[in-house]
């Protein structure tokens, strides 16, 4: 089973780590010209929470919005284009 996918239309480069029991660590990139809006971000987790960083270091705490299986549902709200943002997943 894969730790993680998108599930929306967007054209995110996407790799995922998961360093240690539990945490799962994430870099998405977003390879186009088009800004990335409302990003669906699915990780098998239990974890309801993820932290966001930014280009600029910014921290931001999403919530799960819902489940699929063993999948969260984690809405990334924006992505310029040619932007990466990392995702941490801790226990």
């Amino acid at each position: 089973s894969l730790p993680g996918y998108i599930a929306s239309f967007d054209r995110i480069n996407l790799w995922i780590r998961e360093p240690q029991n539990g945490r799962i660590v994430t870099a998405l990139t977003n390879s186009s010209f088009d800004p990335a809006k409302n990003l669906v971000l699915m990780l098998r987790t239990d974890n309801k929470e993820i932290k966001v960083y930014d280009m600029d270091c910014k921290e931001t705490t999403i919530r799960s919005s819902e489940t699929d299986g063993h999948y969260r549902k984690f809405i990334i709200p924006y992505i310029d284009p040619w932007q990466m943002r990392l995702v941490v997943s801790e226990k």
